[in-house]
């Protein structure tokens, strides 16, 4: 059974090229409790989601503040996958698309699909401030 996107939310904080492969810092809330973790990604999806992290959807003035969250949502047309993030800044809010790879899809659906009930759940892919973080989902 596939969980109410509304009860998790993916808030995405960072999307860097690191060792061994890119990443993403997400900010993961279910049911009110928070963790950050590490979400690996491939090297076809990550110019395509830094991208897209990085576009100003609404204002290009410098200190507006933007935020972003991976939707548990994708669309394809067979050979080409898209994810989408959604775009916050104030009151607006918008989707943006970006070409991912079906690696990135399957965690996507890991997500939509496990029965995660708290965030304890996610410890093994856990952001460690005070250590490298490890390889992630």
């Amino acid at each position: 059974m596939k969980r109410p996107e509304s009860d998790i939310s993916l808030r995405l904080l960072a999307v860097e090229r690191g060792k061994p492969s890119p990443y993403a810092k997400v900010e993961v809330a279910i049911v009110g409790e928070t963790i950050c973790i590490r979400w690996g990604i491939d090297e076809f999806t990550y110019p395509h989601l830094k991208r897209a992290f990085q576009t100003r959807c609404f204002d290009t003035m410098p200190g507006v503040q933007y935020e972003y969250f991976l939707r548990l949502s994708y669309g394809g047309d067979g050979s080409n996958v898209w994810g989408f993030l959604e775009c916050h800044c104030g009151s607006q809010s918008t989707a943006v698309e970006f070409r991912c790879s079906k690696y990135f899809i399957s965690n996507v659906e890991w997500f939509r699909s496990h029965s995660v009930d708290s965030v304890s759940q996610l410890a093994d892919v856990a952001w460690d401030l005070n250590s490298p973080p490890n390889p992630g989902i």
